[in-house]
């Protein structure tokens, strides 16, 4: 998929070609002049996230992310939950992250691993949406979930029965980004979550440092 395409869909999405016609998209100026106060003050603790407008290198980050190692990883354990035949629910987080996941979810077909791929049921921020799950081609590879709200992470009041009943009867449940992480933390689940520090207090709650990047399994 060309990159122009993927930003095009990024301008779309956080309101580009609509800018400064509603309270919506004035809402959305505070907020990147917000995200541009906080870049200032820590440098660095970014991972890929186009949707809050700031200039980026798409090449660089992911080269600088493959060098990174994982602060904790729990690789390992995640392997060994492989078995074929086992179900796994995928927690999506951004739309420009969305065609690594295809990768990734290509690789645990190839194992037998039955995957239900989730995104959010609205557009909010850059999470991804069905929109784009269809764009990268992963409609084509799995069936679809929605949360059944579009809040950051999950609102698990709002969220769908049917979506709720796919967490309860997951074996296995990735959830990727600061909101999955931030919401679904202590509810019931085989969870591992994939996520980069960029806050005090979450990087406080994992033990590790701001930036840092995290493969973390937490089953209750």
């Amino acid at each position: 998929m060309p990159e122009s395409h993927i930003q095009d869909l990024f301008a779309e999405r956080i309101g580009g070609r609509q800018y400064g016609k509603s309270n919506a998209i004035y809402k959305f100026e505070k907020i990147k002049r917000a995200k541009r106060a906080a870049m200032a003050a820590h440098p660095g603790a970014e991972i890929i996230d186009l949707g809050i407008g700031h200039t980026f290198d798409l090449k660089q980050d992911i080269v600088r992310m493959l060098k990174q190692p994982f602060a904790i990883d729990d690789f390992v354990p995640f392997i060994n939950e492989l078995e074929p035949g086992r179900s796994l629910l995928y927690l999506g987080d951004n739309a420009g992250e969305i065609v690594f996941d295809r990768v990734l979810v290509e690789h645990l077909l190839q194992l037998k691993i039955k995957v239900v791929f989730c995104v959010k049921s609205g557009p909010i921020i850059n999470d991804a949406t069905l929109e784009d799950a269809k764009a990268s081609g992963m409609t084509a590879l799995v069936p679809m979930l929605e949360t059944g709200s579009n809040a950051i992470g999950v609102d698990w009041a709002r969220s769908s029965a049917e979506f709720r009943k796919a967490v309860a009867q997951a074996d296995i449940i990735v959830a990727k980004g600061h909101g999955n992480f931030e919401t679904c933390i202590g509810h019931p689940g085989n969870f591992f979550f994939l996520l980069k520090a960029k806050c005090e207090l979450v990087a406080q709650e994992l033990g590790v440092r701001l930036g840092d990047t995290v493969f973390k399994h937490v089953s209750s």
